[in-house]
């Protein structure tokens, strides 16, 4: 089956040059000798075309999310009564496909996990000696080091597998003592970040580097391919502040997103990346700028609120997902571009707890893909994907 391409057959957008042939002419079609690229017919056909790729695709998100927000919830609080943090999906040796998930329990001791189906509970990884300080990201880091890296409070970082033994874990020297809060991984470099501008990074998982970025407080960091570039978010204090280096960390760009909101989520589209945060007043932002510096607003439909607040978010075939739990009611937002977001809310009996972070499967040779999500108190959801 062909894959989903990565871009609309945008044309004519602007509709200055748009006429819609009257009715004899569409029945009668192109004369002969007639040149249809030299017609405004020409540019109102393909325009409408276009129109119609994005409605359908519009209709396909929304049935993908209506599929998702149907599921129902896997409460592992009985086994795993932590906060979760972060999930991550990889191989943790050179065959081995694992889900991993970190968090903490009580605020301080971390939890890190591991399952080959979270639908069936989670699994303590082996030989845990992390300490007494949240887990707070994790990554699968394959090609750079045969498994995942989960990094922590206090400067903790840790690497699970290797190449002969998917379980295998050993605390890793990180070069700093503050908070780091996420990694992620470009194929060729680690990248984790955390408290008061600080950045580790690594060529090889084993050795770390630290270095001082400004003094924001960095939330989030993820690869964009269609941009070569990290991009990295968080605040200083006060405002909403991005950060896009080059992959070998040497140049960077420095952008507000939004003045007195902080930013904790990204979500890597193949041509835009979309940041979100959970703030009273928050407003997703998006860009598809090549240097990731300028953000603008995204829109709602069927959304009467002043504020979009998303405690997830995450890029899988072909839409962008969020969740934001307020009291009773959990939200899944969705979105085929990025710029356009509509709602659907998740049927009551689901579990109202924060859902804190989604991943998908995305290298997965299983059929079908799954998304997974976990959340405060063990929570963690498992959705089929459908072929859509």
């Amino acid at each position: 089956m062909p894959t989903r391409p990565d871009k609309y057959p945008e044309w004519a957008s602007d509709e200055t040059n748009n006429t819609e042939p009257n009715q004899s002419k569409k029945e009668e079609g192109w004369e002969n000798g007639e040149n249809p690229v030299a017609s405004s017919y020409f540019n109102w056909y393909q325009n409408l075309a276009y129109d119609w790729v994005q409605f359908l695709d519009e209709q396909r998100a929304g049935l993908m999310a209506g599929h998702i927000a149907a599921m129902p919830d896997n409460d592992h609080s009985g086994s795993v009564p932590e906060d979760l943090n972060s999930v991550a999906f990889g191989k943790s040796d050179t065959n081995n496909y694992l889900w991993a998930a970190c968090g903490a329990s009580d605020g301080s001791h971390a939890r890190i996990l591991y399952s080959k189906n979270p639908t069936n509970g989670w699994t303590d990884w082996p030989s845990n000696n992390f300490g007494n300080a949240p887990a707070n990201g994790i990554a699968c880091v394959n090609p750079v080091f045969d498994g995942f890296v989960v990094v922590g409070n206090g400067g903790r970082i840790a690497t699970l597998g290797s190449r002969y033994d998917p379980l295998t874990y050993t605390n890793r020297t990180s070069g700093t003592s503050e908070h780091l809060k996420a990694v992620a991984c470009n194929g060729t470099r680690i990248l984790a970040v955390g408290d008061n501008g600080q950045f580790v990074h690594s060529t090889n998982g084993t050795s770390w580097t630290a270095v001082s970025v400004t003094s924001t407080n960095w939330k989030a960091v993820a690869w964009v391919p269609w941009a070569n570039r990290w991009l990295v978010v968080g605040d200083d204090g006060v405002d909403g502040i991005a950060i896009s280096l080059t992959s070998d960390l040497s140049s960077s760009t420095q952008s507000t997103i939004d003045a007195d909101l902080g930013y904790h989520k990204i979500a890597v589209g193949p041509s835009r990346v979309v940041v979100g945060s959970n703030a009273a007043g928050a407003q997703a932002k998006y860009s598809d700028a090549s240097s990731m510096n300028s953000w603008t607003a995204i829109t709602t439909t069927g959304f009467t609120g002043t504020d979009l607040r998303l405690d997830s978010m995450t890029y899988a075939k072909g839409l962008f997902l969020g969740a934001w739990t307020t009291g009773e009611v959990r939200e899944l937002w969705y979105s085929a571009d990025g710029a356009t977001w509509k709602a659907t809310i998740v049927p009551s009996g689901h579990a109202t707890r924060d859902l804190n972070a989604l991943v998908w499967d995305e290298n997965s040779r299983e059929i079908p893909q799954m998304l997974a999500g976990v959340g405060d108190a063990g929570l963690t959801v498992f959705v089929p994907l459908p072929s859509l």
